[in-house]
């Protein structure tokens, strides 16, 4: 489960943790959906400025960029799969340093309110902890 505990809401019941570098780069890729109340929560070591785009997606989700201290530095909602058209071809980049990006079904992070400057925090099945 990943709570806002700024504002009391949970953004998602259940998650994977995406830690290699091949999950980290195919993400939700070729996948046809992301079921209300699940998440894909992915980590990066050190001071990263991990870029997320819309490669192959088949659905639009919303994207939450959290740093260090699991604080929300960036919001991204209902970013779109990529098109035929350029103007489609977006990468969606944090502000600053992040240490965990959280992709979430296209409208979650409004149903939670979540916002800049927000403090989340990940209860974990064993075994699946993010550093």
């Amino acid at each position: 489960m990943i709570r806002n505990i700024t504002r009391g809401t949970v953004l998602c019941d259940t998650h994977e943790v995406a830690g290699t570098a091949w999950q980290k780069t195919t993400g939700l890729m070729f996948r046809k959906e992301l079921p209300e109340g699940r998440g894909l929560l992915m980590t990066f070591s050190g001071d990263s400025s991990p870029g997320i785009w819309m490669l192959c997606m088949r659905f639009p989700i919303d994207i939450v960029f959290l740093d260090s201290g699991r604080r929300v530095i960036r919001v991204v909602e209902n970013a779109r799969p990529l098109g035929l058209s350029w103007r489609t071809w977006r990468i969606f980049f944090p502000p600053g340093p992040a240490k965990f990006v959280l992709e979430l079904p296209a409208g979650r992070a409004g149903k939670s309110k979540t916002r800049t400057g927000d403090k989340l925090e990940f209860q974990h099945a064993a075994g699946n902890v993010p550093h």
